[in-house]
């Protein structure tokens, strides 16, 4: 089972702010050094993992302690996240074995190794929920608050033109996203 599901909340942390490219990076699941900086804009806190039950090896690794990179960037068509998760080696030498099990559009990232990026408006009345598997099938959904409704409900009906690729080896889980602010902006 292994590492199945990564959430990130940046609430707690000071805004990070995307930077601006004149290269548009190709979202293929590798971090190129002529598209991304050397350097992520934030290590983030170490994952807690409390789904790691049946990983092959996971008496040998503890997950918890790994720190995602982010990168974000942005350019007049796109904003583009990467994330980076570097894999850990247990004491026989071998490398995690990343969960990659889901395929497709729409499915249940969070059934594999995954990011999840939730993307709000400043009123946060309406949250995009991306997700990306280790295997590289995507899903994407819209929260939306209505006047007079108590809680949000998630719209999975909704689809987006998003551009998501992942790469997930012995070195590391490398998630590329570009999202098209004409996305955001509706």
């Amino acid at each position: 089972r292994g590492l199945r599901r990564l959430e990130v909340s940046l609430d707690e942390h000071r805004p990070l702010v995307s930077r601006k490219v004149k290269t548009a990076p190709q979202p293929d699941g590798q971090l190129a050094e002529n598209e991304w900086p050397a350097e992520p804009q934030r290590v983030l806190a170490p994952v807690h993992n409390r789904q790691n039950r049946g990983a092959p090896n996971r008496r040998l690794i503890d997950p918890s302690n790994w720190n995602p990179q982010l990168y974000l960037q942005h350019d007049a068509e796109h904003l583009y996240l990467a994330l980076r998760l570097p894999n850990k080696v247990d004491r026989r030498g071998q490398a995690y074995e990343w969960r990659k099990r889901t395929s497709g559009q729409d499915t249940s990232v969070w059934s594999d190794d995954s990011y999840e990026v939730f993307l709000s408006d400043a009123d946060r009345q309406t949250v995009l929920h991306l997700g990306v598997s280790a295997s590289g099938a995507t899903y994407d959904a819209r929260y939306q608050e209505n006047p007079g409704d108590e809680e949000a409900r998630e719209d999975r009906s909704w689809n987006a033109e998003w551009t998501a690729s992942a790469t997930a080896d012995k070195k590391a889980f490398v998630t590329e996203i570009a999202v098209p602010w004409t996305v955001l902006e509706k």
